[in-house]
């Protein structure tokens, strides 16, 4: 099954969107912490682009897909019409064992979203922004 809304991209529009993402993971049996790692990862997604995908423009529109696959999957690819970004290709290199004094600002939150999904990617086409998230909950990996 798969379900899919649209979205202004505006930071008031972020817990509609996380609500709407959240739903499906409720349904597809993921537990308390695995929603909350997920819910932190589509987060820093979205505010990604919120914050940077319309930096010349009227903010656009997120549309976010939620899809369920096999083994209990769940497929969730936000969709943006803002500026073309890879942020997966782009993110700088982090070092989560650097000392605090020697952090460099930025590409944590991508860090953080590569280590919670089990398959993340991203493409452009149409003129659309498209970043693909997967996650199977930790009761149906086998």
């Amino acid at each position: 099954m798969t379900d899919k809304q649209q979205f202004s991209a505006q930071l008031s529009e972020l817990g509609s969107m996380l609500e709407f993402i959240l739903s499906h993971l409720d349904r597809a049996g993921f537990d308390s912490q695995e929603r909350a790692r997920f819910e932190v990862g589509a987060e820093e997604a979205l505010v990604n682009v919120v914050n940077y995908g319309y930096p010349d423009r009227d903010p656009g529109v997120i549309e976010i897909s939620c899809r369920d696959l096999d083994g209990g999957t769940i497929e969730v690819v936000i969709q943006d019409d803002g500026i073309p970004y890879d942020p997966l290709a782009n993110a700088p290199k982090v070092d989560p064992q650097a000392p605090l004094e020697k952090v460099t600002y930025g590409g944590y939150g991508i860090y953080l979203i590569q280590k919670v999904m089990d398959h993340c990617s991203y493409r452009y086409t149409d003129q659309k922004n498209t970043l693909i998230l997967r996650k199977t909950p930790l009761n149906n990996q086998g």
